[in-house]
């Protein structure tokens, strides 16, 4: 039984969920850089021990309201194969041990998030965490990037 850990964060109301083992940092929400001509969702480049990170918006990626919903005030920094991606988080403050084998597919009926980059779902504690796909959300980053529209 392989086990795993979570870094949790928050989204609103939502409870997401990445592997640890891809957080490189967590760090206080700073303004971005923006960049011309780039999708809506990509809030634009910062700068972390002198490496440049792409900060995504994950609440505007996965179409997610953001009427009366509180302001990030962190940002998540990926070690995710070569890509790097950071993107917002309104909270990440918990960390959760669990075994692989309790994560359940995304159900087909899914609507109120872009199921394309869920990986699965999680019930902890009476609620539920929707896990990320990191390959779907770095690919996704990768096609928007400054470096892709240079190629």
């Amino acid at each position: 039984m392989a086990s795993c850990q979570l870094l949790i964060f928050k989204l609103g109301s939502h409870d997401f969920a990445v592997d640890i083992e891809h957080v490189d940092t967590i760090i206080p929400y700073q303004e971005t850089t923006k960049v011309p001509n780039t999708p809506e969702y990509l809030e634009g480049l910062i700068d972390v021990r002198g490496k440049i990170y792409t900060v995504f918006n994950l609440r505007k990626r996965l179409k997610m309201s953001e009427d009366g919903e509180s302001s990030p005030t962190r940002i998540i920094v990926l070690n995710y194969k070569s890509a790097s991606v950071s993107f917002l988080a309104d909270s990440a403050n918990e960390i959760l041990r669990t075994d692989r084998e309790n994560v359940e597919p995304v159900p087909e009926t899914l609507e109120t998030l872009d199921r394309s980059f869920l990986s699965g779902v999680m019930k902890s504690q009476e609620r539920l965490i929707l896990l990320l796909d990191l390959e779907a959300l770095t690919s996704c980053a990768k096609e928007g990037s400054p470096e892709a529209a240079e190629a």
